[in-house]
């Protein structure tokens, strides 16, 4: 019997006008949305403002949630992340933080041409789009092993 096991990580969607903040990642050589692994004891919701911090030096309010995203890998691990949209537009600009990730403002349009992991470019437009908050949205990103 083999194990699976199940990664959790929970991330934000803020925009900035007509511009997503994101994280580019040094290592992978990819973006992702700000965010990160609770803690023991963190829940969900604290665990973004904290990410939001750490990575941006920006004290911005998650939100609730929008999007649940579950990334499959056959035989390999699972990774569920929980995607938060902040209902302010903030102000000011994020700032380097941490070693290896780099936060940037993205326009939305120029979303599709990133390396966006998981891939929810279209769900991010959709998010930007939407004026009023709507129950959260399971998607599945099935991926084939490495």
């Amino acid at each position: 019997m083999s194990h699976i096991h199940v990664l959790l990580r929970c991330s934000a969607a803020v925009f900035f006008g007509d511009r997503v903040l994101l994280v580019r990642r040094r290592e992978h050589d990819d973006w992702v949305l700000p965010g990160g692994t609770p803690r023991p004891g963190e829940d969900f919701h604290a665990c973004v403002r904290r990410e939001l911090r750490e990575e941006t030096d920006m004290l911005i309010d998650p939100g609730s949630c929008a999007l649940i995203v579950e990334t499959v890998r056959p035989y390999a691990e699972r990774l569920v992340d929980v995607v938060f949209r902040s209902p302010g537009r903030p102000a000011g600009q994020p700032r380097f933080r941490e070693d290896g990730l780099r936060p940037d403002l993205v326009p939305v349009a120029e979303l599709h041409r990133l390396d966006l992991h998981p891939p929810i470019a279209a769900q991010l437009a959709e998010l930007h789009a939407d004026r009023e908050p709507a129950p959260p949205r399971y998607l599945r990103n099935d991926r084939a092993p490495a």
